[in-house]
Formats: structure tokens, sequence, C-alpha cells
């Protein structure tokens, strides 16, 4: 278990994350998507959409934590496809992450990304 002045300091860069992003997700070829970061007592959640051509599917993101640095979060998603892992780094100063996700586990060829970075 992690000291309580560790947790208490991984999570004061919460408030920074919190709001809209559009983003895109890799999931045969790139999709468009809003995410939603809010903050709860378990720690960073969140909701998303994905805009597929004709529908939007409605998801949510269930905290899991903090990981490595604290500007990384692990979630667990769910939507009408089912459920798996969603790993964020956030970029504070830039209002924007990158991450990927995995339906067993997280895979890095599956990217969830509202960062416009170059190559």
């Amino acid at each position: 278990m992690l000291p309580a002045l560790l947790v208490a300091a991984c999570t004061a860069w919460h408030g920074s994350v919190i709001g809209h992003y559009i983003n895109k997700v890799s999931s045969d070829g790139a999709q468009g998507a809003e995410t939603w970061i809010t903050e709860t007592p378990e720690g960073l959640a969140g909701r998303y959409v994905l805009h597929e051509d004709g529908r939007d599917v409605p998801g949510t993101l269930i905290p899991m934590g903090d990981v490595q640095d604290c500007s990384t979060a692990l979630f667990r998603w769910q939507d009408t496809y089912g459920e798996g892992w969603l790993k964020l780094h956030f970029f504070v100063a830039e209002h924007c992450f990158e991450g990927y996700w995995g339906v067993l586990r997280l895979d890095q060829n599956l990217i969830y990304t509202s960062c416009e970075r170059g190559s």
C-alpha cells in the first residue's frame, strides 16, 4: 500500500485534467471520439462517445488508479462492444492525453489520443 502522503501528492494533479477532450481512437481504423474526464472519490473517471458511421457509441471509464509518474491513470472501459483496459498519460500544460487500450490487456497498437503531436 502506498503511503498516504504519496497518494495525496499523486491526486493533486487530477483537477488540472478534468474536462472535455476531442480525441481519436484506433479500432478498425481511426475513429473520432469525445471524452469527458471527471474526478470521483475513487480517482479519475469519465465517459466517452465513439463517433462511428451513422451512430454514436457511448461508454464509461471506471477509475482503476494512478500509475507511474502521477500523470498517468488506468481505467476500465465499458460500452456496447464489451469492456477492457485504458491507460492515459496526461500532458497538463497542453490539456491533452496519449494512451492505448485493449480488451484482455493493454495493446500499444490501439491508440486513444487527444494530442496533436509531431511524429
